[in-house]
């Protein structure tokens, strides 16, 4: 349980300040109001968010099949 918590944490931490910046940006944009290297710059992080996203699907999906392995072990192999 605790290398989920620290998983979702670690997602927070660098996902939320990317999430900010290409929120940010799309809303200058459509204001308007965006400069060029900000919109330059809105592209490669917008890749590493989509794979930062990725990665944590991934994940997530790793830690619900170890969860349900370890209820199908304990239980003595029969599911609900």
């Amino acid at each position: 349980m605790s290398r989920i918590l620290v998983g979702l944490l670690i997602f927070q931490l660098v996902g939320t300040p990317m999430a900010y910046f290409l929120w940010s940006t799309l809303n200058e944009g459509l204001a308007m109001q965006a400069s060029a290297w900000r919109i330059a710059l809105a592209f490669p992080v917008l890749a590493l968010y989509i794979g930062l996203l990725v990665v944590m699907a991934r994940q997530i999906r790793r830690w619900q099949a170890a969860r349900e392995a370890d209820a199908a072990r304990h239980s003595g192999g029969a599911r609900a």
